[in-house]
């Protein structure tokens, strides 16, 4: 009979260590799950563009949406930006909604910018803002002042450029609306 409870405790102890090592492996293969897991996940955000960004609601929902009015670059390019930012603000739209809106509300001239941008950067709200901001600062300057500089006749350093390359993408905006003056 004594052989028998040993052989019962060993075959017990047996599978007590076969327990405890599954259970381990189990263990050890969910938290590594779970790493490998959490890896793609912060991967995942990193690669997710601004634009995905949950809509901030400043406003109370049961306002009715906002209607954006169209810009054909005869009214005020600062009016329109400033309209345009409450619209967006009030609507709760993203930068890529934003995108998207503005280049629906383009008219005319304004809607030109879209066959200058890349197809990418048309659904960027900040290349788009930025192109436009760069066509009307463009015509608000006006061609004599490219000119002038040319002649080294006027000084264009009050005009608010941060870097050669942006004075470089106004000259080439220049260039292309007015053809025939550089």
């Amino acid at each position: 009979m004594n052989t028998m409870e040993n052989k019962v405790t060993s075959v017990e102890n047996k599978v007590l260590k076969i327990e405890e090592s599954l259970e381990k492996k189990v263990r050890e293969n969910i938290e590594e799950a779970l790493e490998n897991m959490n890896k793609e996940i912060e991967g995942l955000k990193k690669q997710m563009p601004n634009g995905h960004e949950e809509p901030k609601r400043v406003f109370m929902s049961s306002l009715a949406k906002i209607k954006l009015l169209s810009f054909d670059g005869k009214t005020s390019r600062q009016v329109y930006k400033t309209q345009f930012t409450m619209v967006a603000e009030v609507n709760g739209w993203n930068p890529r909604v934003q995108a998207f809106h503005m280049a629906a509300s383009l008219r005319g001239e304004a809607a030109d910018i879209l066959e200058t941008l890349p197809q990418e950067q048309r659904h960027d709200f900040q290349a788009l803002s930025s192109a436009l901001e760069l066509r009307y600062l463009a015509g608000q300057i006006g061609p004599q002042v490219f000119y002038e500089k040319g002649r080294g006749s006027r000084d264009i350093t009050s005009i608010p450029f941060e870097t050669i390359s942006c004075l470089a993408l106004s000259y080439w905006n220049f260039h292309f609306s007015y053809p025939k003056s550089g």
